[in-house]
């Protein structure tokens, strides 16, 4: 699913979404989630549902982890690493018996914008609001050459700030 969403990332920078550069950071807040939830929707047209694919939709449920995220979170005031566990799936990719969830997942909030660690950067994922310690984010990727398909994400992420 890393590998799907750095893929639709890329995606969205080639359709033309301008993503900041990095930039660095004299002081950011390590924290805890305590709560949060990613669903992916899939939308696909009627050429794509003829070969087989289904409008289908992925839940995860994101469970907070004790690690240091990584460094680097371009003005983030929060960074925080979580699990990103299946809740349900009815999309039908996911080989039998193999688990999609990710773990380990750095993610950072800077105001109404949430990233996530790549593996070799920060990404700018979403743009939603930030209240207080929680977050909800949405957006929608649809291929530059209309692709055939459509991804609709919302996020919410709640956390506390170390003691």
């Amino acid at each position: 699913m890393l590998r799907v969403l750095t893929v639709l990332v890329a995606a969205a920078s080639v359709a033309g979404c301008v993503l900041p550069d990095p930039v660095d950071l004299d002081f950011v807040t390590s924290a805890f989630a305590t709560d949060g939830e990613l669903v992916d929707e899939l939308d696909f047209n009627p050429v794509w549902e003829a070969d087989g694919y289904n409008d289908c939709q992925l839940a995860f449920d994101l469970d907070g982890r004790t690690d240091e995220p990584e460094a680097g979170c371009p003005g983030c005031d929060a960074e925080m690493v979580v699990d990103l566990v299946v809740d349900s799936d009815d999309c039908d990719r996911i080989p039998s018996g193999a688990d999609s969830s990710i773990l380990g997942l750095s993610i950072g909030v800077n105001g109404d914008r949430a990233y996530f660690h790549d593996g070799s950067s920060w990404v700018q994922w979403l743009i939603g609001e930030k209240d207080g310690q929680s977050y909800e984010g949405s957006t929608q990727w649809i291929p530059q050459d209309g692709g055939g398909w459509q991804l609709r994400e919302s996020f919410s992420l709640t956390w506390v700030a170390p003691e």
